[in-house]
């Protein structure tokens, strides 16, 4: 579809008086979902076109089940577009983190952090599930240890076609997966929002104000969401860390898989980082910096 087309749509839909209002977010040449604000009655919104319909549905899905929460964005209308798929959500005030991290102080950051750590447990205490990865209870996991030995195979794999299962580093983390994936408790599952990142994260001032794009949504494992988080440095600082969890058990217990088996995830979390290598190839040294860091926790475990 033309982005001619797609801004009269919008325009149409929504009883615009002109196109002037609408602006497309975004790079819309890079061929995924295209995204676009506008306003209406000093009201703001933002219209999403999806490629996806199986994201699309996730995004709508997890919106309707998070709706008492005030910073996740609220579906308002929803459809197809030929052979794309639409959806209208009101607009959270403020800006992505990613703009801001940098330039914000360390007490202002503290503050951040607390909020985020607020903001997810909120999510993950919502709704409780018996089973893991897909919505549908009859497609999901009952174990997660089965569930995860899945989804691990999938980034061991990738490693061996980008030819990296022989570097010293991802080698080592390999070998200690399935010993410490086997620790793994069968815990109740919660909606996990799976890209939980500085661009995901509204602020306004110090306050964090929305949590947005739940196309990956669904029920998981909460502490993959943390491990969205440790693909970046953020909270590599120990008080930043200690903020966030603060944050955190505000609202519900941290879990205990985490807890008791961080030198597995920090360990997947590297390696899922390093099997992107083809696309990537800048994060390849923080994915082995996380798995030199797990297998650190592991030697440490023994003492």
């Amino acid at each position: 579809m033309r982005e001619i087309d797609a801004i009269e749509f919008i325009r149409r839909r929504y009883g615009l008086a002109d196109v002037d209002s609408i602006a497309p977010v975004g790079n819309h040449r890079l061929n995924r979902n295209r995204v676009y604000r506008f306003e209406k009655d000093n009201k703001h919104y933002i219209f999403k076109l999806s490629i996806s319909k199986y994201k699309w549905e996730n995004e709508i899905k997890a919106h309707h089940l998070l709706k008492e929460l005030q910073f996740v964005p609220e579906t308002l209308d929803y459809g197809n577009l030929e052979e794309l798929q639409f959806q209208l959500m009101d607009r959270k005030e403020g800006r992505d983190l990613f703009v801001y991290w940098n330039r914000v102080s360390c007490r202002a950051k503290k503050n951040i952090v607390k909020q985020m750590g607020v903001s997810i447990a909120s999510i993950h205490d919502i709704h409780k599930y018996d089973h893991y990865g897909w919505w549908e209870e009859s497609k999901g996991f009952a174990d997660i240890i089965e569930y995860r030995q899945y989804k691990d195979q999938i980034i061991i794999d990738r490693l061996t076609d980008c030819g990296l299962t022989s570097n010293q580093t991802i080698a080592a983390g390999i070998d200690q997966i399935s010993r410490l994936r086997n620790q793994l408790k069968n815990e109740r599952s919660s909606i996990v929002h799976r890209d939980f990142s500085l661009r995901n994260i509204i602020i306004k001032g110090n306050s964090v104000t929305g949590v947005v794009d739940f196309e990956h949504s669904r029920p998981d494992d909460p502490v993959m969401d943390f491990c969205t988080i440790l693909q970046t440095d953020m909270l590599d600082d120990e008080e930043l860390m200690k903020s966030f969890h603060e944050g955190y058990t505000s609202i519900r217990e941290f879990p205990s898989n985490f807890t008791n088996n961080k030198s597995y995830y920090f360990i997947i979390t590297g390696l899922y980082i390093c099997s992107k290598f083809d696309y990537r190839k800048d994060d390849m040294n923080r994915g082995l910096y996380l798995i030199e860091k797990g297998l650190e926790y592991l030697e440490a475990s023994k003492i």
